[in-house]
Parts: structure tokens; C-alpha cells; sequence
């Protein structure tokens, strides 16, 4: 989605060629000249699918502006995670990872130390973008638990706190009678009864849903945010509750929201199939016209890989509006965002020294060189890519990013506002700003991230049941199979089980956010 996934280009490669290295640097970048020592790196890195073969253009220009090869790796977040798992499984050690910046990484030896300093003096760029996220938080929050160290060097969006929303289709609501845009949970309880039951595709059937499912992505319960919002719940975080510092899955506001969508899937608003559909079969059944709703984060509302915006190239009349705020009958709305850090950037466990420092000089130049970073997400200007009166890039049809090797560099960046109005155009990005403004983020706490690696790190917890013992019980408790206030105790203290007491205790005396 997601997912976070983005694109830019320049002038000629011949001219581009020309260009001294030195002219990539901002004020008070490194400017020594990249070594006469050439150097093979790999490059891993997320990557939607299809993937980039080996050899593009945009790849050679860098690897002959870097005296360097460069062996990629991509691998697809949404689609794909068992690439990446398959291949550090087999013993390979990654030069530049990019990734949440996820501990295990580190604890399993599969990615090294970063060097503060080396950060500041060849990607200097970087290091100011994270410096103005909280002061010291930014680098804080990408250390190892173990021992201090930093491991990770965090990208940060001035548009990582778009909202995850509800896409609606507005031509449905058009046709059951009710355009206006739902406030409250009740409106849109209402809206979706009128999905189910008054055939908005028309084909006689009653066969038509408000929410379907996806159950093989991370975010599978996520993202029906501004229901969840509407109850104050936004699943696995830590909220204080009651005096204590407990999880949102065994919150009293989980289990009010439970209720609800129990009752919606009772009564057709919840397409039944929705905990065992996967990612492909929701995708599916949108385009099909058989789900009223899409859910993504608010900036990637011109993404066409969007299910909605796949459906309104295939269907005209297809509309969507997005739903950012929804009021729940205490008053409580919101939704959830992945904040300002977006991914990061490591390096691996057996990357030299010199390496690493040519990788920051790449990343430096692509990052804060407008016309490079142009040339490395999109091409050359006109030949594979214009740029439209909003000032969105945007690819020629005849392109395939894939065939010329845009995007490599496109997770690794830091956004600023000239950046996403590339990738975005600016009535997007200043719509972003407004649906920013029009809710409300509801945030962990504490550190989620510490919770977690203090409960993988002990014997005495069963870590991989943290996740799978709510989506057992949500599935059960929302399609009737279970009584949820008979079960709730029950649940409540096998999840606490799996999760362990180190931890238990621990989020008690953590630092609140």
C-alpha cells in the first residue's frame, strides 16, 4: 500500500555524464571524489513487482558514476516477504538494506553498525531530515536494544502522517440514495446496509459489500481504520487504560469494537469471506464491483497500483471519496499512521568500511540532487516521463519503469515538499495536508518496537502467538462463532500468556511517548 511505493527524472544521460560528482553534494557534503577502487555491492531493497532487470540504464549511469556494480535485490513487502526471508536464510549478507527498521536484523547478524558520524559527512541530507524529527528521537529510535548501538538510518516524510482512510464508492452512494459522506458510525452502519440490500452494481443479486478482507497482509486488521478509529482502537498498541499501560488487543475498546462488526457481518454489511481472502482476492472482488470500500494511507490516493484506481481506469463510472474522519457514539474518532520515520536504511553485517561510504555518496547524491533524484525514479525528461500542470511526474505510456530501472533509489530518500509534489502533484499534496488536519493520529504510548523485542527475547514467551491468537478470536468473534463477552477473560489471558510478563511488566516503566 502501504505501502507505503513511489517514483522521478532529467536532463539527457549525455549531458547527465558530464556532471561532476561534486555538483551532487548539498552545502557541506563530503566532495572528495569517489575512489579509483571499484566495488561490488548489493543493493536490497523493496521493489513493487515486476521487478527491474538487471542492467537498465538508470542502473549502469549510477554504477559508472560510483565505479561500482551493483547487484540488486529487489523484493515486494506486499507480495513477496518470502523472497527476502529465502534469501538471508541462505547465507547471504546484503551491503545496503533497506527495510522497517526491525531489531531481529541486527540480533540474527544479518546487518551491522552504523557510524553516526560517517552518516553526518556522506549523507549529510539525511542526517538533517532526522534531526528535525524530535531531536534526538529520530536516531534514538532506530538503536539496537541489545546494546546501544545504532543500526539503522531512518528516511523520514513530511507526509508519513497521512492518515490510513476509507475509500468509499461514491457511485454507489449516488445510487442507493445517500451521497453525502458518512459522520458517524451509525450513517455509515446505514450506508452499508444500503450496499447489501439495494443492489448498487444491479445486477440483481444481493452479492454487494461495505468491507472485504485481506488476510495475508501485516495489516489485515488495520484497515478498517476509521471504524476502529471511531472506538479509539488501532490494533497492537499500547494505550493507558484503566490506570495501567496495557495492549489495544485485550482493550476494552477492542473488544467494543468487536461487537460491531460482528453485528455488521450478521447483518451483510462485512463481505463473508473476509478472513480467508487474501490480498489478490480483495483486489479482485473490488474490480469485480462486488466491495463498496478500498483502504490505503491518504497520500497514496493517486497510486495506480490503488485497487480504487485500477477500477476507475477499468470503469468509468467508478467513483471513490475518501473517509477520514468517523465519529463513534462516546465521540472518539482517528486513525493510525507510520509517522514521520518511514523506512531505513542499514548496512550489512560484513560491509567494509569503504563501501558504506560509497553507498552514502550514492544515496547523498540521489537524495539531495533534484536533477539526479529525477533522473533515478523516472528516466529522462519527455523521452520517458513529463511533468504535468500540477507538477506530478508523470511516465509516458509507452514507458515500463521496470525496463529502464526507476524506482531503485525511490524508498531510500527523504520527502520534502518539492519531492512529493513530483510524485504526488501538488493538489494532492496539499489535500494530504488537509486530511492530516481533519482527524487525528492515535499513537503507541510507548515503544511498541522495544515491547516486542524485550517479549521475542524471552524463553518464557510464545511471540508468534502475540499476532495469531487475535486473528483467530477477531475471525471467530466476528463471524458468530464464539460468544465474545463469555470468551473475552479467556482470550485476554491466553494473549497475555503468549506475550509474557518481562514485558508485561516492562511497558509499565517505560518512557510515555
Amino acid at each position: 500500500m502501504i505501502g507505503k511505493r513511489s517514483i522521478v527524472a532529467i536532463l539527457a544521460i549525455a549531458f547527465a555524464l558530464a556532471i561532476p560528482l561534486a555538483s551532487f553534494a548539498t552545502p557541506g557534503a563530503e566532495t572528495t571524489p569517489v575512489s579509483k577502487d571499484h566495488l561490488d555491492i548489493t543493493w536490497v531493497y523493496p521493489y513493487q513487482t515486476p521487478y527491474p532487470e538487471a542492467g537498465t540504464k538508470i542502473q549502469k549511469y549510477i554504477e559508472q558514476k560510483f565505479n561500482v556494480t551493483l547487484h540488486l535485490f529487489p523484493f515486494d513487502t506486499w507480495t513477496d516477504e518470502q523472497k527476502l526471508t529465502t534469501y538471508i536464510a541462505a547465507g547471504n549478507y546484503p551491503d545496503l538494506f533497506v527495510r522497517w527498521g526491525w531489531q531481529s536484523y541486527y540480533d540474527n547478524g544479518v546487518i551491522g553498525t552504523v557510524d553516526e558520524k560517517m552518516v553526518r559527512q556522506y549523507w549529510p541530507s539525511a542526517a538533517k531530515a532526522i534531526d528535525g524529527v524530535n531531536g534526538r528521537q529520530g536516531w534514538e529510535t532506530f538503536k539496537s536494544y541489545a546494546d546501544g548501538k545504532q543500526i539503522w538510518i531512518p528516511g523520514v516524510s513530511l507526509l508519513g502522517d497521512a492518515p490510513w482512510v476509507t475509500f468509499l464508492r461514491q457511485d454507489w452512494m449516488d445510487k442507493v440514495g445517500m451521497s453525502k459522506l458518512p459522520t458517524t458510525v451509525d450513517e455509515l452502519y446505514a450506508l452499508g446496509k444500503a450496499f447489501n440490500t439495494k443492489d448498487p452494481d444491479g445486477n440483481g443479486r444481493q452479492d454487494t459489500y461495505l468491507y472485504g478482507g485481506m488476510h495475508d497482509l501485516w495489516c489485515w486488521n488495520y484497515v478498517w481504520a476509521q471504524t476502529n478509529g471511531a472506538y479509539g482502537y488501532v490494533p497492537n498498541q499500547w494505550i493507558k487504560e484503566n490506570g495501567k499501560i496495557v495492549n489495544t488487543y485485550v482493550s476494552d475498546r477492542y473488544k467494543a469494537v468487536l461487537k460491531v462488526y460482528a453485528k455488521w457481518y450478521k447483518e451483510g454489511i462485512i463481505d463473508p469471506e473476509f478472513g480467508t481472502d487474501k490480498y489478490a482476492t480483495f483486489t479482485a472482488k473490488l474490480l469485480d464491483g462486488r466491495l463498496g470500500a478500498d483502504f490505503n494511507m491518504y497520500n497514496s490516493i493517486t497510486d495506480p497500483n490503488l485497487p480504487s484506481n485500477q477500477l476507475m481506469k477499468k470503469d468509468p463510472n467508478a467513483k471513490f471519496v475518501p473517509l477520514i474522519k468517523l465519529t463513534g457514539p462516546s465521540g472518539d474518532y482517528g486513525s493510525w499512521s507510520y509517522g514521520p520515520l518511514v523506512w531505513a536504511t542499514a548496512f550489512g553485517a560484513k560491509t567494509s568500511d569503504a563501501k558504506k561510504i560509497r553507498i552514502l555518496q550514492i544515496l547523498e547524491a540521489t537524495d539531495s540532487d533534484m536533477t539526479l533524484y529525477k533522473y533515478v525514479h523516472w528516466g529522462d525528461l519527455n523521452t520517458d516521463y513529463t511533468i504535468n500542470a500540477d507538477g506530478q511526474a508523470v511516465v509516458n505510456p509507452n514507458v515500463k519503469q521496470m525496463d529502464i530501472g526507476s524506482n531503485i533509489f525511490a524508498s531510500i530518500d527523504n520527502q520534502t515538499v518539492d519531492k512529493n509534489i513530483l510524485l504526488s502533484g501538488k493538489k494532492a499534496v496539499d489535500a494530504t495536508y488537509g486530511a492530516i488536519k481533519a482527524t487525528k493520529i492515535l499513537r503507541n504510548q510507548i515503544d511498541n518496537a522495544k515491547a516486542e523485542w524485550i517479549a521475542q527475547n524471552d524463553k518464557s514467551a510464545d511471540f508468534a502467538s502475540w499476532f495469531s491468537i487475535p486473528y483467530a478470536f477477531e475471525v471467530n468473534a466476528i463471524t458468530g462463532k464464539i460468544d465474545i463477552d463469555k470468551e473475552w477473560a479467556s482470550y485476554v489471558a491466553s494473549w497475555k500468556k503468549a506475550a509474557g510478563q518481562k514485558v508485561l511488566d516492562a511497558v509499565q516503566t517505560m518512557p510515555l511517548f
